[in-house]
């Protein structure tokens, strides 16, 4: 049995917005279009794939099902076209890379201010979401890699590979009152206000655990931001806040007006991780950014020896 690669298309974006009017603009064909490839796909198969009502169209159990094959078969035409691509331009190619703001500037900056004299035709095309966004979309087919902060779970159905350790740690700016004192306990940290991630997000759940394992109140949140550890530091520098942002970033111009707080139990341990789907092609382009990427790790470490 096979489908077209159109009718797939059309089917998924159906799927997504559970209406054809939608669905058409977003792919800017009639919805005309969209209903007759639906009905060839639920003819081949000789069953429906949606529910139709006055409020849009609903999957099936049938729908469902096939909307998971018909992704994995979209991604795999994609890949094959791609691998063509690749193949006829030489080294030239498109990467799709999703990575969380917290490690946009230290890691992917980085290493693609490497990779591009090298590679001067690439084309990279970033997506920037919270990590179940990027999981999701890499194991779709959507991306082809994805750049996350890992603490201890991993995602199932992804392949996964460790690029860097990239500890958060506390900081307050340089001559902060905290670094007054000879002695520092948790609960001397949470009087203080603090920049904090949002508390959706595993950073913060981290940082809290941390205070009530101690046996003090986790910290309140002046500032409370969707992750994003660069942005943190010249409010840090300029006031009495705290923050918590990854040791990678230390290396930065922005971070001289700031020290880490010396309290082992605010330096929790995580890494940065690159996920992708099993199986799949990967481009010379991609694996040169891959490598640009693992090429951080030694000269973070040295960056974060020095500040330290």
């Amino acid at each position: 049995m096979s489908f077209s690669a159109r009718d797939l298309d059309y089917f998924l974006e159906v799927a997504r917005h559970g209406q054809l009017a939608r669905a058409a603009t977003s792919l800017t064909v009639t919805a005309a279009a969209l209903s007759k490839a639906i009905r060839r796909l639920e003819d081949e198969m000789g069953l429906g794939l949606f529910e139709r009502s006055g409020h849009g169209m609903t999957l099936t159990p049938f729908g469902v099902a096939f909307r998971e094959r018909a992704q994995r078969m979209k991604s795999e035409h994609d890949e094959a076209l791609r691998h063509a691509g690749d193949v006829r331009a030489g080294r030239a190619g498109l990467i799709r890379v999703g990575a969380t703001l917290a490690v946009l500037d230290a890691v992917l900056s980085p290493a693609l201010a490497a990779l591009q004299p090298r590679r001067p035709g690439m084309h990279v095309r970033l997506e920037v979401a919270s990590s179940d966004e990027l999981i999701d979309w890499t194991r779709q087919g959507l991306l082809d890699v994805a750049v996350i902060p890992t603490y201890e779970s991993m995602p199932h159905g992804l392949v996964h590979e460790d690029l860097l350790t990239d500890a958060l740690v506390a900081v307050a700016r340089v001559g902060h009152p905290v670094f007054a004192r000879r002695r520092l306990a948790m609960g001397d940290l949470s009087k203080f206000s603090w920049v904090l991630p949002s508390v959706h997000s595993a950073a913060r759940a981290k940082l809290d655990g941390v205070f009530r394992c101690a046996g003090a109140t986790p910290p309140q949140g002046a500032i409370e931001v969707h992750f994003s550890a660069s942005w943190s530091l010249p409010v840090l520098a300029a006031t009495d806040l705290m923050g918590i942002v990854p040791v990678s970033v230390l290396a930065l111009p922005q971070a001289r007006g700031v020290k880490v707080i010396p309290v082992d139990a605010l330096s929790i341990p995580r890494r940065i991780s690159l996920f992708s789907r099993p199986n799949t092609y990967r481009s010379p382009l991609l694996e040169e950014f891959v490598q640009a990427l693992k090429a951080l790790a030694p000269a973070q470490r040295s960056s974060a020896a020095r500040k330290g």
